[in-house]
């Protein structure tokens, strides 16, 4: 019995320690790319988030100043509200400024190493509860150099990009607790982290899904208990957006969960870059944005900031051709609703180009990160079917989550690395895992082998 104790204490101790020294390199990365913020403290800018947080602490409320808006050129100045971006992350930084004044743009940059060095070891912790601390400390060194060459997307953009990153990977652990344990406490933590998750990352909106089937798969063994877990998990994850949700109704007459703009980029995937392969299918006599001969050719281009701003402007007049007058009465939320109708008929009209076009948005998707991010998804799909295929339940969760996560991109076009990033630190722990088992596949397949060559043995 003592030695057990002592066995165990010292295997606490190793975890402290391995875990110490993976924040330690998270930390000397974070400094790495603070230097660069020395040298350069104009670097740090705001977008969406940044101009409502701003506005917010002005006193104009959850809003958008009419120069600052999507989807509206045809408003006189002023402030309306808006639902464009993700209400934790603006919240939060709105917070920040009012707290740091004229410190905050360098406070938003500090905000986001903090939350780096927590991706960091939330990912070491996922891996390293699957299979060992030496996968965990693997993950962690994958995503920490795959991070720090990216820093241009994530550290001087003041967005939701690492929050997200943070909430995915905490609806991840809590996603394989409740599969590995299906208790109802944590139903309710998987529930408060799916409904986290959601409010600060919405493409992973997905997840309400993936953490409602994976919970009642968990607890097969009673059906009644997979029903009632899963439907906890379901309520508990709806609890947590109903605010928000339903203050988006009350100020917009429409159900908006989280926020508005996926009708926008979905438009633009779908309609307009089939537009310009096969303009006969426009309902519109307006000329296209661009002429392609291929999904491809109308996919790649839109990832051009020059011509990302033609497809917008189009967008806009497309609207106001094809609705009428009904358009200019219609509200932030109103106008994405639209888009997203005139998507889904654009999808039944024309299936075969709509498959075409999305499977060029998903290879846009997958090379975001570059080869190195394009190898891993891979591995990461890889190690989903070999979970399949074991029944590896918890495994299968992880590859499921990732492609819930990518499935939207076949409508909504993924112009920025950012759209990607939230999901990485999945994509790294998955990939280590399926590198894990197709090593241990080998070395039992190799000390078989020995075995039966081995002279003397029955």
């Amino acid at each position: 019995m003592k030695r057990t104790s002592t066995h165990s204490s010292a295997r606490r101790a190793l975890l402290f320690w391995v875990q110490a020294s993976v924040l330690g390199g998270a930390l000397v990365f974070a400094l790495l790319i603070a230097v660069r913020l020395v040298e350069n403290l104009g670097q740090v800018t705001g977008f969406e988030a940044y101009e409502v947080a701003t506005n917010f602490v002005e006193g104009h409320g959850y809003s958008f100043r009419v120069d600052q808006s999507w989807l509206f050129d045809d408003r006189p100045v002023g402030y309306f509200p808006t639902a464009w971006v993700e209400p934790v992350y603006t919240i939060l930084l709105a917070g920040l400024i009012r707290v740091t004044g004229d410190w905050h743009l360098i406070a938003g940059a500090i905000l986001n190493l903090v939350l780096f060095a927590a991706a960091v070891i939330l990912t070491f912790r996922l891996a390293a509860s699957y299979a060992g601390v030496a996968t965990g400390v693997f993950a962690a060194i994958i995503l920490t150099a795959s991070a720090y060459f990216k820093a241009n997307e994530w550290f001087f953009c003041l967005n939701n990009t690492v929050l997200a990153t943070v909430a995915v990977l905490l609806f991840a652990s809590a996603l394989r607790g409740t599969v590995t344990m299906p208790t109802r406490r944590n139903a309710v933590i998987l529930g408060l982290a799916t409904g986290f998750a959601v409010l600060a990352c919405p493409p992973a909106i997905g997840f309400l899904l993936i953490a409602t089937i994976f919970v009642a798969l968990a607890s097969r063994q009673c059906w009644s208990t997979a029903l009632s877990n899963s439907a906890l998990v379901l309520f508990v994850s709806i609890l947590v957006l109903v605010p928000w949700a339903t203050r988006n109704y009350l100020v917009f007459d429409e159900l908006v969960p989280v926020r508005n703009g996926s009708g926008q980029i979905a438009f633009v995937g779908t309609v307009e870059a089939g537009i310009m392969i096969q303009p006969e299918t426009s309902k519109s006599s307006l000329e296209p944005p661009g002429r392609a001969s291929s999904a491809r050719q109308a996919i790649i281009p839109a990832f051009e900031e020059r011509f990302r701003i033609v497809l917008e402007r189009f967008q806009l007049r497309y609207g106001r051709a094809v609705a009428g007058d009904p358009w200019n009465g219609m509200n932030e939320a109103q106008r994405d609703k639209w888009f997203q109708r005139e998507t889904w008929a654009y999808l039944r009209a024309h299936p075969l180009l709509s498959v075409k076009l999305a499977f060029w948005k998903l290879i846009a998707f997958a090379q975001l990160t570059g080869q190195l991010g394009t190898l891993l998804l891979a591995l990461a799909l890889v190690g989903g079917v070999l979970a399949a295929t074991a029944w590896r339940l918890e495994l299968l969760a992880l590859s499921a989550s990732i492609v819930m996560y990518a499935a939207p991109f076949a409508l909504a076009i993924p112009y920025f690395v950012r759209y990607r990033l939230p999901i990485e630190p999945i994509i790294v722990v998955a990939a280590t895992l399926t590198l894990w088992q197709i090593a241990r596949f080998g070395r039992d397949r190799l000390t078989s082998l020995n075995q039966t060559l081995e002279p003397g043995r029955p």
